[in-house]
């Protein structure tokens, strides 16, 4: 666990307290320096203006347990189609490991196991059996360590734990995951997309807890549902592996079934694949404009910013979209913006400084801008016509 930040319910802060002080008791005796974690300030999250709830910000930071100079890593859980990897403190897992068998590197035997201990010395990593563990490193800190490992889960469940969870555990093991994703695409349209990261900050449920309820209340999935999460479900197993979360995202989409601890993952595959499909139309759209040295006026809606810190100080980076889909983009410091106004139509007078290409998206860089938001404009416009 390594400076992880969370938001959870203002109510959970002692059970969270009470299973981090038992996690620090073990450490201490691996020599570990405590977990530790600071409480960010109470606040109200509003749902209708009336109702709501109370949560904080959580930041954890801790190290991973050393047993005899092995670094307990990380865990490998064999979820049929693929391999889950669970990182610890920050770890960076090879990429082989997304693709190994369940056979243990101390015994040499490959058997029908649930999940395997990652180990780490220097450059050297090892995946053991949990019954080998503390043969391999020989030291019976080995079995502590296991139980390290074992409350930092424990702790993270606590940390993404939902009010449902008495009523989950009657539901079955799982769902199809071509069922489960239709209910997604049903849910998104409705209420939109809230991810598990997201949703104790915005006092609301997560778009796979929506979901999963929906399910339970007897969801029928229309056509429309069901031909878009097909279409996700073969690009999720398409997916080219770069992280941990796309490999994560094709082990998820290969199976027929989905875990209900797996379910977060699964429901992020829908928001991904749109996202993909508005990157490719973004590009197959965009084109440059103008040419090098050109002063141009246009009239821009504005699509994202982006704030980058470096090492001499924040940059801005806006991007834009003109009324033919080209993309535009320029970066700055001290641009007075918020994500407020991202759908806001600007008269932009700049420089174009470069044609540069992002992703396979062309873009036109400009430098030395103006921005005007066209309703004032419209405004001074109007204001001139009346004056004269």
């Amino acid at each position: 666990m390594n400076d992880e930040t969370y938001m959870i319910r203002s109510s959970r802060l002692p059970e969270l307290r009470e299973k981090l002080e038992k996690l620090n008791r073990r450490a201490t005796k691996l020599g570990m320096l405590p977990v530790r974690f600071e409480v960010g300030e109470a606040v109200f999250n509003s749902v209708n203006g009336i109702k709501g709830v109370q949560v904080v910000s959580i930041r954890i930071e801790g190290s991973a347990p050393v047993v005899a100079g092995w670094t307990f890593a990380g865990v490998i859980e064999f979820a049929g189609q693929g391999n889950l990897i669970k990182a610890y403190a920050g770890a960076s897992v090879p990429e082989r490991f997304r693709r190994t068998s369940n056979t243990c590197d101390h015994c040499g035997k490959e058997r029908k196991r649930n999940s395997v201990i990652l180990l780490r010395k220097g450059g050297d990593w090892k995946q053991i059996g949990n019954a080998c563990v503390s043969d391999y490193v020989r030291s019976d800190d080995a079995v502590e360590a296991l139980s390290v490992l074992s409350m930092l889960d424990e702790i993270r469940d606590c940390l993404n734990q939902k009010e449902d969870e008495e009523e989950t555990e009657c539901r079955g093991d799982g769902y199809s995951t071509v069922g489960f994703l239709a209910a997604v695409v049903a849910t998104i349209e409705k209420e939109g997309w809230v991810p598990r990261s997201k949703a104790e900050e915005r006092g609301v449920p997560a778009t796979a807890e929506r979901a999963a309820k929906r399910i339970e209340d007897g969801f029928s999935p229309t056509t429309e549902n069901l031909e878009e999460a097909t279409k996700a479900l073969e690009w999720g197993k398409k997916i080219v592996v770069s992280s941990d979360y796309t490999n994560n995202v094709q082990v998820v989409c290969a199976s027929s079934h989905c875990a209900f601890r797996n379910t977060g993952i699964l429901a992020s595959v829908i928001a991904s694949y749109r996202a993909s499909k508005d990157a490719a139309k973004e590009a197959a759209a965009s084109g440059y404009l103008g040419k090098v040295g050109d002063k141009v006026a246009w009239d821009l809606t504005l699509r994202s910013r982006y704030v980058c810190n470096g090492v001499y100080g924040a940059t801005t980076i806006l991007s834009f979209l003109d009324s033919e889909g080209n993309v535009v983009v320029w970066k700055a410091s001290g641009i007075k913006l918020s994500e407020d106004e991202r759908g806001t139509i600007f008269a932009v007078k700049g420089t174009i400084k470069a044609h540069t290409d992002y992703k396979g998206t062309k873009q036109t860089l400009l430098t030395r801008c103006a921005l005007t938001p066209q309703r004032f404009k419209t405004a001074l416009a109007k204001r001139a016509q009346t004056s004269a």
